[in-house]
């Protein structure tokens, strides 16, 4: 076996870690729904993002999470049929809609930030960190193929 950097070796321990975390949230989540492939990474986002920013139309959450209007709309489908996302009819425009978090999908984020929040120290400075690194590392997957198809590794 090749004689690793310390460099690598931190790297590595870096992807373990970023895969136990991924377990430990698809793990809170589950007690949430009925169909784990409900809670894909985009189904996440989406109700991260709905969370932050409020209700919003397709549109926007496209715009937001990068993602095409096709993986949108089976991630709300899968999300309302789970219960924790649901569509409503635009106030202003009768023929657009807005998708909101529903209970039990902000109750399903309550929990996913209570078990994470609970064992950090700086969430706002990890984060910022980690927004970095994925803002460092992006290009070089954009180089290497579609970025959502290498991040996205689960179907919508």
């Amino acid at each position: 076996m090749t004689s690793l950097s310390a460099h690598d070796v931190a790297a590595l321990r870096l992807i373990g870690a970023l895969g136990e975390v991924g377990d430990v949230l698809h793990t809170v989540m589950s007690r949430h729904v009925q169909r784990t492939d409900a809670i894909s990474n985009k189904a996440v986002k989406l109700l991260v993002a709905l969370l932050l920013d409020g209700p919003s139309q397709p549109k926007q959450l496209r715009a937001r999470l990068g993602i095409a209007a096709s993986d949108l709309s089976k991630t709300i489908n899968k999300l309302e049929r789970e219960g924790l996302a649901e569509r409503r009819r635009h106030a202003n425009d009768g023929r657009s809609y807005v998708i909101h978090p529903t209970g039990r999908g902000e109750a399903l984020i309550a929990d996913v930030v209570s078990t994470i929040s609970s064992g950090l120290d700086d969430p706002e400075g990890l984060a910022r960190r980690l927004d970095s690194f994925i803002d460092r590392i992006r290009p070089t997957l954009d180089e290497a193929g579609s970025a959502e198809t290498s991040l996205e590794h689960d179907p919508a």
